[in-house]
């Protein structure tokens, strides 16, 4: 019998002595089943298919806590008509030892070992959750669910007697896509045959992915697809950029030419040693007799050149390399331990992960910032709401008070101001709704929408706007993909919702407080209270939310039995879906609430909804999961499907969030513009969010003329480009430009300037021909936004300028999808924060908070710049 176990482990147990499951470490083992059941295959429309056939080995180690009923009932990929050796068992394996087609054991808690395709779940549903933070910063939940043909496999017997095949994409670095299909024949119909065979999707919603650690679930049985370096983890880590410090790089230029001359001095001395040596008759034959090292005249060059090299060596400065590394690491240490840049939060202080490029904070010119999660606490709060035309929210955001100030009027005293009025209308809307109605699950400390006026209309049912207050905060509550957890058992009605995104999470638990919380879902049944009273809804299917779509949806079964669509998403997707003969003055009154909602610098979102008849739900959902079967295309075919349902809608209301601003950020910004720095932000909001949130944080300021650039093709992208160059020309004038051609930035005075651009416009303006203009346009304004943007846009506008204007460049980010501009920038700082620590483990510097940028920059960057200096003039 072949031993399985990993040597060091050996050790730790006698012969068929057996590990008890809370006992095994799960960074680097896992539980493995060995038995004969399926096979796979990877597939492409341009590789042949590989067939890597599972093969069976030895058992070793039995698992006491592993499921192993025995279930003896036939379904889906297990038939038990089919004879079996009955011997399987779980034993324990390191990571490296999994291969493609092995069956694995997750417990509560352990991480993913491999990517991993979920066959069954201790949960009834076959759902399981997972937190990614590892793989893409994103700290809340999601959610994965078991292949339907193998959810019933909750024992070793039934891997045993299941058998089926899985048709697998190759190995890519995407982390949003997978495509298989998982093929079997039903059970008791004897062997697996292409002409009587069931094919099932598989997604990436039925993947484990290497590095994901399972939550919440009591265990999970899967099958192993990539393992190793074929893994999306492995495939998406990429190799960590060398960073030298722009010093350091000029001072190794000077030594080579040092080295190169010492190297030409030595060789004149041993070449006219040799010359003279040469010579007969020279005062050395009388006064140096028997002087010379060697009677052969080459080798006695040799020992000349040689010599040479030690008596010039101090040509080339070998110690000044030792002394700068030891002064860099002092730095770094007065870095570590400044008690200014010390985060309580958090419990830790600025981390230097980079120590040989601290002199280049001193000559930072550029700095490029994320804003959610960077410039603002990525916590979101429901502030405001349009219902049938009626915004209800009462308070003034951030932005608002920059608006003000751009105004010119005085804010020292509204927030204070501020703080007294809204605590009394929330005592005002506590005590209306607690009279009118129960809610169990309201949480006084959370509520954010403070609007009495909404909580006297929802208590008075004969107000002509209660119903569709209902239907508005009905439809949050149930349009989300949110996991309800209440983490006291003691406390059933303390609910914590968790969500892919902060958006979700906090427009749930804002219907949560007014009176309408979710409870609880699973596939046949999701349960909410409407004022009080409990709804049981049916959840049909759910039309996922993606960068594309910019829109969710799902359909449900009402109590009544009717089937309704809810759909909430961007105010211009969800209009160009609005049926035909909708009220034109509830879209003009909701369309400008959603403006003025932008305008304050708060982040939108558009609900509606529709009735749907059963012939029209039953064929659609037939071409529905005709896509979601697809082996080709899948996505595609998916969002067409989508297209044919979500039309013809009517609009419920939109909703407003506010992300604070982090403390100290208008300040900060204030700072590195008064020393000369010139910032950028990155983000992927709408454009006159970023506008107001740039007022808010001092990036721009009243007295600036700001563009904006939004095109839809490249010749429009270039002419509004080329428009705001000559106006900058014609107040300015031209500007100046090195002898290489690169541009040199304005000097700060004058009349300031800053761009606004667009995703798309951004697209159009990074390719080749239109790269130049726009970083001539770009560097010649004191602040720059860019909106709409992907990680990897992010990545180029920073390498555009770092290339174009020869100029240092700082990046700062707090997420995953931060990591790609970190790493291209000369350096990189990551923040501690609720999206993860991917952007704080691949960043030069990290800290908790975007203030401490200053510290680091105008303080330490600035002596260490000195220090550095100073010892390579002197």
């Amino acid at each position: 019998m072949k031993e399985a176990e990993a040597e060091e482990l050996q050790d730790e147990a006698g012969p068929g002595e057996a590990f008890a499951m809370k006992d095994i470490p799960s960074v680097s083992s896992a539980w493995r089943c060995r038995c004969q059941v399926s096979q796979l295959t990877l597939k492409s429309d341009s590789i042949t298919g590989l067939d890597l056939p599972y093969r069976p080995r030895a058992l070793s180690l039995t698992s006491s806590g592993a499921p192993s009923m025995t279930s003896r009932r036939s379904g889906g990929v297990v038939d038990y008509s089919r004879p079996a050796p009955g011997t399987a068992q779980w034993e324990r394996t390191l990571w490296k030892k999994l291969e493609v087609g092995d069956l694995v054991l997750l417990r509560d808690n352990e991480q993913v070992p491999a990517d991993i395709l979920v066959l069954s779940s201790s949960d009834a549903d076959g759902l399981c959750f997972v937190e990614t933070k590892n793989l893409d910063g994103e700290t809340n939940l999601k959610v994965r669910k078991s292949i339907k043909a193998t959810s019933q496999i909750r024992s070793e017997e039934d891997l045993e007697h299941a058998r089926f095949a899985l048709d697998s994409e190759p190995p890519h670095a995407n982390l949003y896509a997978y495509n298989g299909v998982l093929r079997y024949r039903p059970s008791g119909e004897g062997a697996l045959e292409p002409n009587a065979e069931k094919v099932e999707a598989c997604s990436i919603n039925e993947l484990l992915l290497r590095g994901c650690t399972l939550r919440n679930t009591k265990w999970v049985i899967g099958l192993v697809v990539f393992t190793g370096a074929d893994t999306k983890i492995m495939l998406n880590g990429g190799e960590t950029p060398s960073k030298r410090s722009k010093i350091e790089r000029e001072t190794n230029f000077n030594v080579v030419v040092n080295f190169i001359i010492l190297i030409i001095l030595c060789l004149i001395s041993g070449l006219l040693h040799g010359y003279y040596r040469s010579k007969a008759h020279t005062s050395a034959t009388y006064y140096e007799p028997g002087g010379e090292q060697s009677d052969n005249i080459y080798l006695d060059s040799l020992i000349v050149f040689v010599s040479s090299l030690i008596v010039f060596q101090n040509i080339v400065p070998v110690s000044l390399y030792i002394t700068v590394e030891i002064v860099k690491t002092i730095q770094a240490y007065f870095i570590f331990q400044d008690i200014e840049m010390y985060y309580a939060p958090y419990d830790t202080s600025c981390v230097p992960k980079t120590w040989n490029i601290s002199d280049d904070l001193g000559q930072i010119e550029y700095v490029f910032s994320d804003k959610t999660g960077t410039l603002t606490q990525n916590i979101m709060e429901f502030k405001k709401c349009s219902i049938k035309g009626v915004a209800f929210g009462e308070g003034v955001t951030e932005a608002m008070l920059g608006a003000q100030i751009r105004e010119g009027k005085d804010v020292s005293s509204t927030m204070d101001d501020q703080a007294e009025e809204l605590e009394e209308f929330k005592a005002t809307m506590l005590s209306t709704m607690k009279r009118a109605f129960k809610n169990r699950y309201l949480r006084d400390d959370k509520l954010t929408l403070i609007a009495p006026d909404l909580a006297k209309r929802l208590a008075d049912k004969t107000d002509s706007l209660h119903p569709h207050i209902v239907a508005f905060f009905r439809a949050l509550a149930i349009c989300h993909s949110v996991l309800a957890d209440a983490p006291d058992e003691k406390q059933p009605f303390v609910l914590d919702y968790k969500a892919e995104s902060p958006d979700e999470a906090a427009l749930v638990a804002a219907a949560r407080d007014v009176g309408f919380p979710f409870v609880t879902r699973n596939n046949t049944r999701l349960d909410i209270e409407v004022l009080g009273i409990p709804e049981r809804w049916t959840p049909l299917r759910v039309l996922e939310f993606n960068s594309t779509r910019k829109r969710m949806s799902v359909i449900v079964r009402s109590p009544e039995g009717k089937i309704i669509l809810y759909c909430k998403g961007a105010d211009s997707v969800i209009y160009e879906r609005l049926t035909k003969d909708h009220d034109e003055e509830l879209k003009q009154a909701t369309l400008k609430d959603l403006e003025t909602f932008a305008n304050g610098g708060l982040r939108t979102l558009c609900i509606a909804y529709r009735e749907l008849g059963e012939e029209e739900y039953e064929s659609w959902a037939k071409i529905y999961d005709a896509a979601n079967s697809a082996v080709n295309n899948r996505e595609e075919e998916i969002d067409k499907a989508a297209e044919q349902i979500e039309h013809s809608l009517l609009i419920l209301g939109a909703t407003a969030l506010e992300d604070k601003l982090q403390e100290g950020v208008p300040e900060a910004i204030a700072n590195l513009h008064k020393a000369g720095i010139k910032m950028w932000i990155l983000t992927g909001d709408k454009v006159q969010t970023a506008i107001e949130i740039g007022y808010s944080c001092n990036l721009l300021t009243p007295d600036m003329e700001v563009m904006i650039i939004s095109a839809d093709s490249p010749e429009t992208a270039r002419a509004q480009i080329e428009a705001g160059l000559n106006k900058i020309s014609s107040v300015l004038g031209p500007p100046a430009t090195r002898s290489q051609g690169k541009v040199i930035a304005r000097p700060p005075g004058g009349t300031e300037f800053a761009v606004v651009i667009d995703g798309e416009s951004l697209r159009y303006a990074l390719q080749p021909d239109l790269k130049p203009l726009f970083l001539s346009l770009g560097t010649q304004c004191s602040a720059v936004i860019c909106c709409r943007v992907s990680p990897s846009q992010k990545a180029q506008t920073v390498k555009l300028v770092k290339d174009g204007c020869n100029a240092m460049c700082l990046s700062i980010g707090d997420g995953a999808n931060d990591v790609a501009m970190i790493q291209e920038a000369n350096i990189g700082v990551g923040l501690f924060g609720l999206e993860g620590s991917q952007a704080a483990m691949s960043a030069d510097y990290a800290f908790g908070q975007f203030r401490f940028l200053t510290r680091l920059l105008l303080v330490h960057g600035r002596w260490s710049y000195i220090r550095i200096a100073d010892m390579h003039a002197k």
